[in-house]
Parts: C-alpha cells; structure tokens; sequence
C-alpha cells in the first residue's frame, strides 16, 4: 500500500442568507510528508473521487478552531462539483483531502473475527448506547463523521464534508452512496428524522450532553443539513466525530418498537444486526454476533490517517466476546478463542508478547484518568481541603509502579495528545504540605463528626486497575489522617451516581473517572460546565463564562489563551480534578488476523472493516 496526500478542489453552493454573498475561507490542513503534489483530475472524474477518497479533514475556518493542525494551514481556492438549488451565497471550501492509493489487495474473504469486549453489551440502540455499549454499536449505525487512528476528527462517514458558515451554523454534505440496512435510501431526510429524534426531550439520546448545542436542523436538499446552533461552537466537526451521534432509521425504529436496539437495527455501517430477520445473533452477557453488510459504501481506517476506499468488510462476520475477567481474556487469546482484543489486560502483557503467535501492540489513547473531587459535600467543599487530598497523593509512583502497563503519569486534566492541551505540572506530591493545609483548617476538629472520612467512588470494570489504585490512593491519604471509604460500583450504577443533584447528596467525596477526549472543550466544556455532568460540582459564574467563550470566540490565538485559563482553575486553583494518568491500551491479536490498525481512540468505528484471516 502507498499513499498519496493531495490538495483536492471543491466548489460548493448553498442557500445560506438572501443577502450580498460572501466568501468563507476554510484552513486546509497541510501535509506531514513534504511537498504536496497538486493533482487536477478531470471534470468527471471529481465526483469519483469524492466516493474513494483516503480520508477528508476539513480545517475549520478562519476565526475558528485549527486545533489539531500541527503544521502551518494553507488556504486552498475552491473549484469543482455544484449542488444544484436556487443560489443566494457562494461558500468557498478548501478541502484537505488525503488520498491513499491502493493495489487490489490480496486477501481471503469469509468467516468469523472472534473479539473480545470487557463489559458487558446493553443495548444496540443509538439514542441508548453508551460506554461498552457504543463501542459495539458503533460499528453498526454510521456517525455524521469518524476519527482516524490519530484521533484526527472529520473523516468521512455518514457525511462527507462540512462547512463552517459561522461558530452558530454549519453545513454538512451527506454521502448519497450509503444505504440503511433494510435498503432503503439515505439522505438529508432520513437522517434529519434520526437526528430530531435523539433531540425530542421525550426521548432524548443518552449522551445528548456531549452533542452540538443544536438548535435546529434543515435540509437544504436531498444530501446536504444546516445546522443551526444554540450558541457559538467551534468544536462543532470534532463532536461530531464520535459514537454519541450516531444514526439509526427512524421507519425501523418506529417498525420495531422496542426490539430496536435488541433484536433489530437498521443504520448505515460496515455490519448489520437483525435477529427478527436471521441477520447476526446475540446471547445476552455472553456474545453478539453481527454479518457483513453487502452494500456498504466500503470507507476504512488507513493506517497513516484518514481513511482509503476498501468495499464492503471482507469477513462475513465479527462476534463481540464479552468477558470481564482479565485471566479469562488472556487464556481466550493464547487459545485461539479471542483472535483479536483492543484492550488486552495490562496484568497479562509481558505474558502474552511472549506468545508467538500473538502480536501485542501499544497505542497511547485519547483517555485521561483524573480524580474529580465534589465541591458541594463537606469537606471537600473546602479548597485547603481538596489541595491536602491532591497533595497527599504521589500519582506519578503510582503510575509509573503499578500502573506502567496501564498509562503514562498526566499532569492536566487533558490528555497530552488533545487539542488545547497546555502543560499544569499538576502531580506534585508533597505529604508535608498535606498535613500542613489540613492543620489549617483544625481537620482534626472539624473532621471529627465524620469520623474523618471521605467516600472515593470508582467504576469496578470501565478501566483496567481501578479497584488497585484506588487502594493506593486510599493508603497515601490516610497516612496523613484522611480516612477513605472505597465505593467501587458496576459501570451503569458508577455513572448514575454521578449525576445525582441536588449535588450534597452524591455519596461520593472524590470519584475515579476516566474520559475519552479529543479538544479542550470536548473535557472542559462537556464535564465540568455546571450545565453537565458536572462531576466536580463547581459552580462558579466565571468558569461557565470562560468555558462558553472557549468555544466561542472567532480568534484562535483568543482560544488558546482560555483553554489554558480553564484548565488553570479546574487544577492550580482550586483543585476540582486530581490528575492521574493518560490511558495505555495494548491491541492483541493472532498472527492470522491481517490489516490491523491500533486507534487512538475507543471509538471503534471502521476498525474492522478491512480486516481479513488466513
């Protein structure tokens, strides 16, 4: 395989405002490999190449958000295919677009990939799926765009390329080569009625607090939404670039009643689940089992990043193994009976790379471990309090002993690889100072009438180790004089407990919680804004203002300034989040399984679309 990166060119009109038209420059994002060589394919071969493109990353525009453009932009004029509507305004889009170039691949097509997935499957629904859920189901119902195996945002899925007409409104190119699973026609309209759904507050998708601030969705014509927005919102392409959006077809939906998600789907994906129809098979806390989709319009991961036209998946089907015991997985893997695992158990790693026939990969995620701490329940209401815990703590020996196979130490609530990242140096550890703040505030007086007890809450299966280091935290902290009561819960209860308001009458003091990230906003904006999740609890009138401008602001170099003011405070001043460690996971899989790619991210979607076995 060898890849080229190209500058595509692309000329797209759209009904945006009845007034003077104008031109919206969009940041290309330059290529890593050199000089870029400019290619001018014929007028009729444009729209092939739009259907078999490697990948497409479109920069945001200027005045917004570049954030994952390690190298300097170019801004591209735009040529080529037209939508045909009645035309009040011209946007022009400058369209990065690396194009790998394949040789027919030779590859045995047929049978089963046996995976292996720690938690248990719940449901199959999108507007339900969350956690070990979404990862599964993600394979089956397309989001509007994917992340390559970098984490990289905007690479074609459901849609082929967005606009950016301002931070409140944007407009996204639907593919019109994909079909639903029952056959019927994708387009603007179905995929409206999808995402309406998942907006109703009758029914609103689980994690409706990690979508666009959407205001409201029109279709424009039959392959093209605009999307307006409840406020500004650089980020808009990068959250829709996760599971979270993912489309199901409202007619299945309705068709089905409440087996949708259970016993049948209908999306647009690489797999199809429908055991009404004989289609896949699923044995409730053990397996389930999806088949191939003939007609799927054939984009997977390429391994460099974005993503290259392969054709529908070359197995005949992927079976999801769900087995949570770390021994269990290993044996599974030595055996033969799990072929390939995404997150090998850390315990078991020097083990299994001794394994011939297994190959064991290391792929730093896009997933930070930080301990949120509840600023609403005594005494963690306190700030000397919350900085004693931080203080008390020596995150690094813990990471760096225990946990070398899990992570690597952070020093900021957000990960080292996202967008907005700005070192914290947060992970000091200073006993002395611990004691030192505690005595501040007569701990040994005003602890008394809670026995000197603080509850840290964690999840017993979400990431690998958490019950041990929660045991270690629990020994610093009580060495100087904080008593902990570990709380550790299945995942569902872990996350329900965390959303209790009013927020005093959460359990929990400190809570373990890891979170998949890709920017700043996507951590501080979706986590700790008191209009969330809001784990920590906080809230302060001037960090909601900062955590609505960050994404707001039309100046790039305004942004950087406030993501780094943001993360200043959830850290440096007061202390709501501890952080831990950046998430390790170890890719396993047998030598006769071809065509793997580790991601950076658990969002699995087109992982498996390419892959094939001897």
């Amino acid at each position: 395989m060898w890849s080229m990166h190209v500058y595509e060119k692309l000329k797209i009109k759209f009904v945006v405002y009845k007034k003077k038209a104008k031109k919206v420059k969009i940041m290309g994002r330059k290529s890593d490999r050199g000089n870029i060589k400019r290619l001018d394919p014929p007028e009729e071969e444009r729209r092939k190449y739009l259907r078999t493109v490697g990948g497409l990353v479109v920069g945001l525009a200027v005045g917004g958000v570049v954030g994952w453009l390690s190298k300097p932009a170019e801004v591209v004029e735009a040529l080529g295919p037209t939508v045909t509507k009645t035309l009040t305004q011209t946007v022009t889009v400058p369209v990065t677009v690396p194009i790998t170039i394949t040789p027919t691949p030779v590859f045995k097509k047929g049978g089963t990939l046996q995976i292996g997935v720690e938690g248990d499957v719940k449901t199959l629904d999108p507007n339900k799926s969350t956690g070990f859920s979404s990862r599964v189901m993600a394979n089956i119902h397309d989001s509007l765009f994917v992340r390559d195996v970098n984490g990289v945002p905007g690479v074609p899925a459901a849609a082929l390329l967005f606009v950016k007409v301002s931070n409140s409104e944007w407009i996204v190119r639907l593919r019109d080569d994909a079909k639903w699973h029952c056959g019927d026609r994708f387009d603007a309209y179905t995929a409206l009625e999808s995402i309406n759904w998942g907006l109703d507050p009758a029914h609103p998708a689980a994690e409706i607090s990690l979508w666009p601030p959407v205001q409201e969705v029109k279709v424009v014509d039959d392959y093209t939404l605009r999307f307006l927005l409840k406020r500004p919102y650089s980020m808009f392409v990068s959250a829709l670039s996760a599971t979270w959006l993912s489309l199901g077809h409202l007619k299945c939906r309705e068709k089905y009643g409440e087996d949708f998600g259970t016993k049948a789907t209908c999306g647009t994906g690489a797999w199809m689940f429908n055991e009404l129809k004989g289609i896949g098979e699923w044995v409730r806390g053990k397996y389930v089992k999806f088949a191939r989709n003939p007609d799927y319009y054939g984009l997977a991961l390429a391994e460099g990043g974005g993503a290259y036209k392969w054709g529908p998946p070359a197995l005949d089907y992927i079976q999801f193994n769900i087995i949570p015991e770390a021994a269990t997985i290993a044996a599974a893997l030595h055996k033969g009976e799990l072929e390939f695992h995404p997150r090998a158990p850390v315990t078991y790693v020097e083990d299994l790379k001794g394994d011939t026939n297994l190959n064991i990969v290391k792929k730093v995620q896009l997933r930070t471990l930080c301990i949120d701490v509840n600023s609403k329940k005594f005494p963690t209401t306190l700030k000397e309090f919350r900085f004693a815990v931080y203080y008390a703590i020596d995150t690094v020996k813990i990471v760096n002993t225990m946990l070398k196979y899990a992570g690597i130490p952070a020093d900021n609530v957000l990960n080292a690889q996202a967008y907005g990242y700005v070192p914290m140096g947060f992970n000091e550890y200073n006993p002395d100072k611990a004691k030192e703040l505690l005595r501040t505030i007569n701990w040994d007086t005003i602890g008394k009438d809670i026995g000197y007890k603080i509850v840290l809450l964690y999840s017993i299966v979400r990431d690998p180790l958490n019950p041990e280091l929660c045991e270690a935290v629990k020994g610093y902290l009580e060495a100087v004089g904080i008593k902990v009561e570990l709380m550790g819960l299945e995942h569902a209860a872990y996350m329900a407990e965390g959303e209790v308001r009013p927020y005093e009458d959460r359990k929990y003091h400190l809570m373990l919680l890891g979170w998949s990230q890709f920017d700043a906003d996507h951590v501080t904006g979706l986590r700790f804004h008191s209009s969330t999740r809001n784990y920590c609890a906080q809230t302060d009138a001037d960090l909601d203002k900062l955590i609505e401008d960050q994404v707001a602001t039309e100046d790039p170099e305004e942004q950087k300034k406030i993501f780094q003011r943001v993360q200043e405070i959830l850290t440096k001043e007061r202390c709501y989040t501890i952080p831990a460690y950046d998430a390790i996971w170890w890719y396993c899989w047998n030598k006769k399984v071809h065509n793997v790619k580790p991601i950076a991210t658990e969002f699995q979607a087109m992982l498996y679309t390419d892959l094939w076995k001897d």
